[in-house]
């Protein structure tokens, strides 16, 4: 049977999106430094700098912008050249000062070589933090005095706080902040005092899915509690912190000596994170939907899984066709009832399920349409049973040609278990060609 032209030709006239707030910026197109861009911006504009290294200290300076790498911290640096905090947030910034995307190295201040927040609460997110000092307090980042930045998919590494009664390698707070610091990793910091890892003064960070590994200092390696009420659960911390759900545990990292901090199945940071963690990420620092198998991973990187294929990645409109599919949600889920279901509209910021999944797609006609439509000739087996391997083999079956203005189009195809949906898998698609 064929799928109905009139329906499809309706699917593919949606999905427009949303305009931005404000202006989008490049830099060095727009500006030559990403200092001059803040500077010259306006408020709720997206500034985003190409791949290189910047060498440069930044300053908000208050605003409630965007600061964006386009491909990643792996391809873009800014270097604080050992002149102060590579970033600066020191004029009551709100969440909406964001900084993402960077690695942030060769800071060095008496507070927060990489990044330094006072009396701000801005967000750091996806962000390499190497190779900062501070002479007295945070070498990687610094919450200083009413100061509750919102820290997510970072590695904070090889950071040392240097002076004599230096605090907080990887991460310092100190009077009455209250940061919020998920899906991190912190290795590999030191501190002449205390607090290689993580040290707090009267102050409360919250903390989850987080590993804490291979830090230094004389007092509290790993995490140092001065006064203030920190929570901490769902961390790996070596040597091990009272917390719900903590582990003490080798993370088996890939390679850390190599600052390669992957992990994979076998490691028990895997599938062992906290699905309702406060500003739990949609995907780790390289993209990769969190929550693979059920559970987010503790850590900066999601461990892929390939739970979904097809036997054809396009299909042509002038022909029509078929697209076989394998889904493998494992033995652990044998014999459960599944969805295969698709969308045209992209795949961000997808769907939290019941249980605490996310599932990679959003809610389109082509969405509502398998949903209402599951197991006719079109969707054979969208809607089943695993089998005792915890496999199925659905099939779309078009028969014959398809509107043409579906050309270019991707289908996003994702399948998830039924209620308390404890699987949800990866994404793939299927190109419309001509």
């Amino acid at each position: 049977m064929t799928i109905r032209l009139s329906v499809l030709s309706f699917l593919f006239g949606l999905g427009a999106s949303a305009p931005l707030a404000g202006d989008t910026l490049y830099i060095p197109d727009d500006y030559g430094s990403i200092q001059e861009a803040i500077n010259g911006c306006q408020e709720g504009d997206v500034l985003i700098a190409k791949p290189g290294t910047y060498t440069e200290n930044i300053n908000f300076f208050g605003k409630a912008v965007q600061v964006k790498s386009e491909w990643g911290p792996e391809f873009t640096v800014i270097d604080g050249n050992g002149m102060g905090s590579v970033v600066t947030f020191g004029f009551a910034e709100g969440p909406d000062s964001i900084i993402e995307g960077f690695t942030l190295t060769n800071g060095r201040f008496p507070f927060g070589g990489g990044v330094f927040c006072n009396y701000s609460s801005p967000s750091v997110k996806n962000c390499i933090i190497v190779g900062n000092e501070a002479d007295n307090s945070g070498a990687g980042i610094c919450a200083w005095q009413y100061s509750n930045p919102t820290v997510v998919n970072c590695l904070i590494a090889d950071n040392h706080a240097t002076g004599p009664l230096a605090q907080g390698g990887g991460f310092s707070c100190w009077g009455d902040c209250a940061p919020i610091l998920t899906n991190l990793t912190i290795c590999g910091n030191s501190a002449v005092r205390s607090g290689g890892g993580l040290d707090t003064y009267n102050s409360s960070p919250v903390v989850a899915n987080t590993i804490f590994w291979d830090n230094t200092s004389p007092m509290g390696a790993q995490i140092y509690i001065d006064a203030g009420e920190p929570d901490i659960q769902f961390c790996n911390v070596q040597g091990g912190f009272d917390g719900y759900k903590n582990i003490d545990s080798d993370p088996l990292f890939f390679d850390a000596g190599n600052f390669d901090f992957h992990i994979d199945t076998n490691s028990p940071c895997y599938n062992t994170g906290y699905n309702f963690a406060f500003a739990l990420p949609d995907y780790d620092i390289e993209g990769n939907y969190r929550v693979q198998n059920g559970f987010t991973d503790m850590g900066v990187y999601e461990t892929m899984l390939e739970s979904l294929w097809s036997d054809v990645s396009n299909l042509s409109a002038a022909t029509g066709g078929q697209v076989s599919f394998t889904l493998d949600a494992t033995l652990d889920h044998a014999n459960r009832m599944y969805f295969l279901l698709g969308s045209t509209e992209g795949v961000f910021p997808g769907q939290r399920l019941p249980g605490g999944c996310l599932l990679p797609l959003n809610k389109d006609g082509f969405f509502n349409l398998i949903t209402h439509h599951y197991n006719d000739p079109k969707f054979v087996d969208f809607r089943g049973f695993l089998d005792a391997n915890g496999q199925a083999f659905p099939v779309l079956d078009t028969e014959t040609a398809l509107p043409p203005n579906m050309i270019g189009t991707r289908l996003d195809f994702a399948f998830c278990t039924e209620y308390p949906n404890n699987f949800a898998s990866s994404m793939i698609y299927v190109d419309i060609t001509p």
